[in-house]
């Protein structure tokens, strides 16, 4: 079986993660199917590589596309019984740019889509896309050694990770109004933004479960509050399963996750964390519990630290081929 993927080349930068860890958790668990990597690592002969093995592997029914790719109108030339593995949708995150409008219509040639939870799942339904063709990961997997040795006890760090360009939250945060400290770790500042929220620096994704200087991760975007609900990246995690959300949980936090947001529901099912409307409610949140919710992180960190979400979801639609 093929994987077919674009690796963007930031060795900072969460982004590339996430595909490499499909192509780590395919190499190592399906041996027996003989699965090949095949990696674009080059932007200027992106095109040129893709073209020439789609058209190689235009016969296989054992094709993962690691979506999205860059030029999309050559979607259809792959067999319909392509794995389509998203990683985002375009449409929901930039609706606005008239390069994603045929987006939909581009997956509706597949006969396995998955997808990242059940609100992205009827997205697409809603849009025409066959039910029966969508299977869910729940989780993006995060392999990384070990868990991170956190305490049992809260303390007064909570810990964000990201791009902070997708957050303007941190910039109008009053530290008059925070009970506790935020720390800041990725790209897009390089100090901190007052005496609560703090910049600790970055590293590279994989070491990065290693570096928390806190207790609770916070998964969030755009502003503090819900006023732009409907716009932009605070818009898109109502459908998406961020990636930091398995950053965390691989390094055993609990997490912060807005009520709204698609993984607001994972992380209640599993009593993984805590959901909020606004920053400043963090200050009212009740962390009694927070050994409890470490408990359960541990069990689901341990399986997204070796694969099992990007198995599990792999084999349901082996067993329907």
């Amino acid at each position: 079986m093929k994987v077919l993927t674009y690796i963007k080349s930031n060795n900072l930068n969460a982004g590339p993660k996430a595909e490499r860890d499909i192509i780590k958790i395919i190499d190592n668990s399906y041996d027996n199917s003989k699965f090949d990597t095949i990696f674009f690592a080059n932007k200027y002969i992106l095109a040129f590589k893709k073209f020439f093995l789609i058209l190689r592997n235009i016969f296989s029914n054992n094709l993962i596309l690691q979506y999205p790719i860059t030029h999309s109108r050559l979607l259809k030339l792959l067999p319909k019984n392509t794995i389509i593995l998203i990683h985002d949708l375009n449409s929901i995150r930039d609706p606005k740019n008239k390069k994603n409008l045929k987006e939909l219509d581009n997956l509706k040639h597949f006969n396995y889509i998955i997808c990242h939870n059940d609100k992205m799942k009827e997205y697409l339904v809603s849009h025409g896309i066959n039910e029966n063709n969508i299977y869910k990961n729940e989780l993006f997997d995060y392999i990384c050694n070990k868990e991170v040795n956190v305490t049992d006890k809260f303390n007064n760090n909570i810990v964000y990770a990201g791009n902070m360009t997708k957050s303007p939250f941190i910039n109008q945060l009053d530290e008059n109004k925070l009970k506790y400290n935020i720390c800041l770790y990725g790209q897009g500042i390089d100090t901190d933004i007052n005496n609560k929220v703090l910049y600790k620096g970055k590293f590279k994704p994989e070491d990065l479960p290693q570096e928390w200087s806190g207790s609770v991760g916070l998964v969030w975007d755009g502003n503090f509050d819900e006023s732009d609900e409907n716009e932009g990246f605070k818009n898109y995690t109502k459908y998406n399963n961020p990636h930091k959300l398995s950053c965390y949980i691989a390094a055993g936090l609990p997490v912060i996750v807005w009520k709204q947001a698609a993984v607001a529901d994972f992380v209640l099912k599993n009593n993984i964390g805590y959901v909020i409307s606004n920053i400043y409610d963090i200050n009212n949140i009740d962390f009694s519990d927070y050994a409890e919710k470490k408990k359960n992180v541990s069990v689901i960190s341990e399986r997204v630290r070796k694969g099992y979400y990007t198995q599990k979801v792999i084999d349901e639609i082996k067993n329907r081929m």
